[in-house]
């Protein structure tokens, strides 16, 4: 077929034959649905047209007193976790804004890393912070009852990328923060994969800043071929705001501006990460 498969959907999702297939035929509308994306205008245009009350329905703006309390009551539980644990340093706390909209965009390498990047954040930024995850994950039933109470948006790239965007761009509109793995699933090596252009599609369309965060740790604590996680330290950096013209600039007349964006963030990421290597 020359299309290829990640370790992570064979190591997960595919235990037969006809499971190998259905990932591939997947992949190909996949590709198919990316030669035909919207052009930029189009995605203006889509990222505008929101129906208000429909998204009421899918996410709260406000934490009720239920969400208050299952995040109060879960917030020390995981932070015990994360110190006692995994030893968990955070660094550059002081480049988190108090409010959005804003672009949390982290590396991706564990299951470990929202929860630990959720104590990183602090619980009043917390309380104002969207996580966007794999809807393979979100919406399976053990989940996605938790979907609202914990700010959980579910994202299926291969099907409902319009409607995941629109309601990325609900959240950011209400100057509300959000997170996202722009690589789009964990790393099997540990490395930095290229990014994903649906960052870029929010960085343009809705002007908002984006801060990259480096996490360092949470692959020798559970990486993907782990059934269970480890001891071991992990390190979060929060690198300083980067505004849409800066990953712009010098590059406005490209084809592909989305895919340049996500491409410049991946830069930024990485010299945040030599930094924190080198302890600077």
């Amino acid at each position: 077929t020359g299309l290829e498969i990640t370790d992570e959907k064979l190591f997960f999702f595919a235990s037969t034959v006809r499971e190998v297939i259905n990932i591939l035929n997947k992949q190909s509308e996949n590709i198919k649905q990316t030669s035909e994306m919207q052009p930029a205008a189009n995605w203006q245009e889509i990222l505008r047209n929101i129906q208000v009350e429909n998204m009421a329905k899918i996410i709260s703006l406000k934490p009720g007193l239920l969400a208050k309390i299952a995040n109060i009551l879960l917030f020390p539980i995981l932070s015990a976790i994360g110190y006692v644990m995994f030893w968990l340093k955070v660094k550059g706390k002081n480049n988190i804004p108090s409010k959005g909209p804003l672009i949390f965009c982290p590396n991706h390498t564990s299951y470990l890393d929202a929860p630990l990047l959720a104590i990183a954040l602090g619980m009043p930024t917390l309380l104002n912070t969207y996580f966007l995850g794999y809807s393979a994950y979100l919406d399976h039933p053990c989940l996605k009852w938790s979907k609202k109470l914990f700010r959980l948006i579910s994202l299926d790239p291969a099907s409902e990328l319009d409607e995941t965007l629109k309601q990325c761009s609900f959240i950011l509109r209400n100057s509300k923060m959000l997170c996202m793995f722009p690589e789009g699933s964990r790393s099997v090596d540990g490395e930095i994969k290229d990014f994903k252009r649906g960052v870029g599609i929010l960085i343009k369309e809705l002007n908002v800043a984006v801060i990259p965060v480096y996490i360092n740790g949470t692959h020798r604590a559970w990486p993907v071929h782990r059934l269970l996680p480890r001891p071991a330290k992990v390190e979060i950096s929060f690198g300083k705001k980067i505004m849409p013209e800066d990953l712009m600039a010098e590059h406005i007349n490209e084809i592909d501006i989305y895919g340049k964006i996500a491409y410049n963030l991946k830069r930024n990421l990485l010299q945040l990460k030599e930094q924190t290597d080198k302890g600077i």
